[in-house]
């Protein structure tokens, strides 16, 4: 992998973890840096060794893309994807401010503010914590 103009013999490792087992389910290694080429992969890979997916996945900023909330709400997985990040060290912003997304099973991702507006009244369910847009 390619860090700083140089190159490090690095590997990319990947983990799906069952979190109400705390066991693994899942392992993807790769000598590829971006992670959001992984997640399909390890789709499959969760299928293949639990034999379904989870109703529900959370994944960094590092799988986040319009592709990958598709696939996820295309299988009927209610995606939590972080679409942004910090930068090190630095502290995180006031709560009200943070710009965080849901990802809705239609897969449009929506400002967690405007899920909870008027505009949206209704659209979160309090039992599946998701967003939902009609």
């Amino acid at each position: 992998m390619q860090s700083g103009g140089s190159y490090l013999q690095a590997y990319n490792c990947q983990l799906a973890v069952d979190s109400d087992h705390q066991v693994i389910v899942a392992v993807g290694v790769s000598n590829q840096p971006p992670d959001v080429e992984h997640l399909e992969p390890m789709l499959e890979r969760i299928t293949a060794s639990a034999g379904a997916l989870p109703d529900m996945m959370t994944m960094d900023a590092g799988d986040w893309s319009e592709d990958n909330a598709k696939a996820c709400a295309d299988q009927g997985i209610d995606a939590y994807i972080a679409t942004g990040r910090l930068p090190h060290g630095q502290p995180p912003p006031p709560r009200a401010s943070m710009g965080a997304h849901f990802v809705s099973r239609r897969g449009v991702v929506i400002n967690a503010v405007d899920c909870l507006s008027d505009r949206w009244a209704g659209a979160l369910s309090a039992t599946n914590s998701y967003c939902d847009v009609p």
